[in-house]
């Protein structure tokens, strides 16, 4: 709202914003934040109190009445979707690996554990065919885990990457229809 007396113009503008906290890993603070200031939205300046280990929270604000803004709010959906596949892929990389080192190690804690039941009845062959085993199954589960999680990785990447190209091209459609206002 302009005024305007003796030739003078001031100016009386009331700017009001949206606010949000987004939680944010803490290996990728630094794409969030760049991901959210490509929507209009710029940290607050107030700090977070609660946020779980190995996240951040950021607090954000943005004038409510930005030009286009259903459009860059469906670009920003688009992008926070893309985020959070991002961060399961990222745990899918390893959550197969783990459950086939977990299983084997306890399967060797099974032959161990037989093993000593077999020492204990004086039976030597089985206790020693026995220990044998059990001592595999516990050096087996580190090779199965590298061999597993990297498959998964080579496997994965690709989709990782189509995640960051959608964010990117988000981001960049964001930033033109903000810089026509």
């Amino acid at each position: 709202m302009s005024t305007e007396t003796d030739g003078f113009t001031s100016s009386n503008t009331t700017t009001t914003y949206e606010y949000r906290t987004v939680l944010a890993p803490s290996e990728r603070v630094a794409l969030t934040r760049d991901t959210y200031e490509s929507f209009g939205w710029v940290e607050d300046g107030t700090p977070s109190s609660d946020s779980p280990l190995g996240s951040a929270a950021l607090n954000l604000k943005r004038d409510r009445h930005i030009k286009n803004r259903s459009i860059i709010n469906e670009l920003q959906r688009r992008s926070e979707a893309a985020l959070t596949d991002i961060d399961r892929l990222e745990r899918s990389k390893t959550q197969k690996a783990q459950i086939v080192a977990f299983t084997i190690g306890i399967i060797g804690c099974a032959f161990l554990a037989g093993s000593v039941f077999s020492m204990l009845a004086s039976l030597w062959v089985p206790f020693v065919l026995l220990g044998i085993v059990g001592l595999i199954g516990w050096a087996l589960p580190y090779f199965s885990y590298k061999s597993i999680r990297d498959s998964q990785t080579s496997k994965i990447a690709p989709l990782i990457e189509q995640r960051y190209d959608t964010i990117y091209d988000a981001s960049e459609q964001a930033q033109r229809l903000m810089a026509q206002q």
